[in-house]
């Protein structure tokens, strides 16, 4: 019998031409928000080289998956300013607003949420985006135990060991979940990581 004060729920997800199951890539031409509250902030360089503040949480995921990547020959991943904060934004709203997926109650999708958030623009001559999002109640809510499960995960795995992938955002709020149905799973910890890569075009 699972607890109601330790589970984990993960889904994955990468943009592309098709969708298959639960995971989808996405790499196309292109067509023609608010940090979540930090404790314990640690600093980080950027893609661009600037400084930016993760939480205690952000930041051990963040290790987690470059320490996978060094593991497996793979460039670590740099954080990209704009992809951290629509992860950040994606996980309070699941949190606010009581859902667990990929896409809205309305219908609005990764693709559409980077788009907004100025990741995909038309700059870009190419463009390829992943996304993994999972809670947890109690210690599985742990950056630890989340990552684990998402290593599990063939969909996940593969957005973390993608290669072609090269810059993350990784959010992280917390928050009562299932407080629409009356099954509540109070104080749990919702994650969503952004994974990108992009090409300017050639002038």
């Amino acid at each position: 019998m699972i607890s109601k004060y330790a589970i984990t729920v993960f889904a994955a997800a990468v943009m592309s031409a098709m969708v298959v199951g639960s995971s989808a890539t996405a790499a196309e031409k292109p067509a023609a928000l608010g940090l979540a509250a930090k404790t314990d902030a640690l600093t980080v360089k950027t893609c661009g080289g600037k400084n930016i503040e993760l939480s205690a949480e952000e930041k051990r995921s963040l290790d987690l998956h470059n320490a996978k990547r060094r593991a497996k020959n793979l460039k670590p991943f740099c954080v990209n300013t704009l992809l951290t904060e629509a992860a950040r934004a994606q996980a309070q709203e699941m949190i606010d607003r009581d859902y667990f997926a990929h896409d809205s109650p309305e219908g609005v999708t990764p693709t559409d949420r980077l788009k907004q958030a100025g990741y995909i623009t038309p700059e870009f001559s190419y463009w390829a985006i992943g996304e993994n999002i999972a809670w947890g109640s109690g210690e599985l809510g742990a950056p630890d135990n989340i990552f684990k499960a998402w290593m599990n995960s063939e969909g996940h795995r593969h957005n973390i060991l993608n290669g072609d992938f090269r810059q993350i955002g990784i959010g992280m709020s917390r928050g009562d979940l299932g407080t629409q149905n009356g099954n509540v799973y109070a104080g749990s910890r919702m994650y969503a990581a952004e994974f990108g890569a992009r090409r300017e075009k050639t002038r």
